[in-house]
């Protein structure tokens, strides 16, 4: 499940190691969950709200109706998965080994998501 964040803030940390490592901070109108939602990946952070929170829960269903009804959705959460992958993983790796957004990655993201939701 996915989940959207409607009011206060939530901070984000990574699970890659036994460590957890702050990777960012979500507020109002964002969301996460998403790689897990819409790639089918399994859980990579844990998400922990620094104070009460209003969340609304995002099932598969629902995100497949959403991808019915508009057409530029797809578009938006590829690019935000994609940057959001980016960003942790520099993060997690040598400050010298930064990776960049590349065409393929973002192709290939939507053309598993596409998959997965079935959308043609």
């Amino acid at each position: 499940m996915g989940t959207d964040i409607q009011h206060s803030s939530v901070l984000v940390h990574s699970d890659s190691d036994e460590h957890f490592k702050k990777v960012g901070k979500l507020g109002p109108g964002q969301f996460f969950g998403e790689m897990s939602l819409v790639l089918g990946e399994p859980r990579s952070a844990t998400v922990k709200a620094d104070s009460d929170c209003f969340l609304y829960e995002i099932s598969k269903e629902t995100m497949q109706d959403l991808f019915d009804k508009d057409s530029h959705l797809l578009d938006h959460i590829v690019k935000v998965i994609d940057a959001r992958k980016i960003k942790n993983q520099n993060i997690l790796v040598n400050a010298d080994e930064t990776i960049e957004i590349t065409e393929d990655r973002y192709h290939i993201l939507k053309e598993k998501i596409k998959t997965l939701f079935k959308i043609f």
